[in-house]
C-alpha cells in the first residue's frame, strides 16, 4: 500500500490528502514459503512496519507545500490531557497539519462502534 500512495502522489499535486486510518501497524518479522505443518507449534513475532503518512507527508509537502494534511489518532488514555498531549506528538511527528484524535478506551468509542467523538 506504500508504495501505492507514493505512486499516487508523484502523479498528481494534492490540496488535501486524508489518511484516515493506518493500513497496518504491525507485519510478520519472518515469513514461510512453503506450507507449514498444522501440529507445529509456532511463535509468531511482529514488527512495526513503516508508517505511510510520514513519508507521503515528505512527498506531498515537496511537491505542493501548500497542501493540507489531515491524521487520525486512535489512542487509548485515561484522559483528555493525555490524548491532546499524545496527538501533538504524533502532529510534529508526521508534521501534519491536522490531526484528529479519538479515545478509543471509552465505551461506545472507536473500534466496532458507528460512533466517534
Amino acid at each position: 500500500m506504500r508504495d501505492t500512495v507514493l505512486d499516487e502522489l508523484d502523479k498528481e499535486d494534492y490540496d488535501i490528502i486524508i489518511f484516515a486510518a493506518a493500513p497496518v501497524d504491525y507485519g510478520f518479522a519472518k515469513t514461510s514459503t512453503t506450507k507449514i505443518d498444522s501440529s507445529t507449534e509456532l511463535t509468531i513475532r511482529l514488527t512495526p512496519t513503516p508508517k505511510i503518512i510520514a513519508d507521503a507527508t515528505r512527498k506531498a509537502k515537496t511537491r505542493k507545500p501548500s497542501a493540507v494534511i489531515v491524521g487520525f489518532s486512535a489512542e487509548t488514555v485515561k484522559t483528555d490531557q493525555e490524548l491532546v498531549e499524545r496527538a501533538r506528538k504524533k502532529l510534529d511527528k508526521y508534521e501534519v497539519d491536522i490531526i484528529i484524535a479519538n479515545n478509543v478506551a471509552k465505551p461506545g468509542i472507536g473500534f466496532a462502534s458507528k460512533y466517534n467523538e
